[in-house]
């Protein structure tokens, strides 16, 4: 069987210059995902808010809940 080493096998041909770019690319990558809220999400929390907005915290979860779990997923794309 055989083994592929990934970028291990291709290391010893790269100059630290361009290892240093692809780290810098695979970091920028993982932020640029980590911002990305799709249009569903929005909608999801837009919703929530809605109902949480119009029971007025008579239900469970309370608006405070929600508005709690809104900022953490805000939070989480800066």
């Amino acid at each position: 069987m055989i083994r592929d080493r990934g970028r291990i096998k291709w290391s010893a041909m790269m100059l630290p210059e361009h290892v240093k770019m692809l780290r810098e690319w695979a970091e920028e990558e993982k932020r640029e995902k980590e911002k990305t809220i799709d249009e569903q999400a929005w909608e999801e929390c837009d919703e929530i808010l809605s109902q949480a907005i119009q029971s007025r915290g008579r239900d469970n979860p309370s608006l405070l809940v929600i508005l709690f779990h809104l900022h953490l997923a805000w939070i989480s794309i800066d």
